[in-house]
């Protein structure tokens, strides 16, 4: 809770979108994401939270491709995924990472 309360003030500050971790807010921290040239994951185990994310939510039939970006594809998946599940929209909430079961995929 302490770093989503962070990162949305962050966001609020920045007048940037709010509710899950954007490149635009990365790089208002100041840091430089590395985004990989490669987009063919093949039989590797991508350690990305996007990815794995993607990777669960095609699982439970939401269709998205694994690339590793969180674009508005992935937000709208992930935001039908937590309306499916009772869950609160929005940002990837700790009850939706163990309804996808996500750290088994990290």
């Amino acid at each position: 809770p302490e770093t989503q309360a962070s990162m949305e003030q962050i966001q609020a500050d920045n007048q940037l979108a709010q509710g899950y971790m954007t490149v635009e807010a990365i790089e208002a921290l100041g840091v430089m994401p590395e985004v990989s040239a490669s987009r063919d994951f093949g039989s590797q185990r991508v350690q990305t939270t996007v990815a794995a994310t993607q990777s669960a939510l095609s699982a439970h039939g939401y269709g998205l491709v694994v690339d590793g970006i969180h674009g508005p594809k992935t937000q709208a998946g992930l935001e039908a995924f937590q309306r499916d599940h009772g869950l609160k929209v929005g940002y990837l909430s700790a009850e939706a990472m163990s309804v996808l079961d996500l750290l088994t995929r990290i």
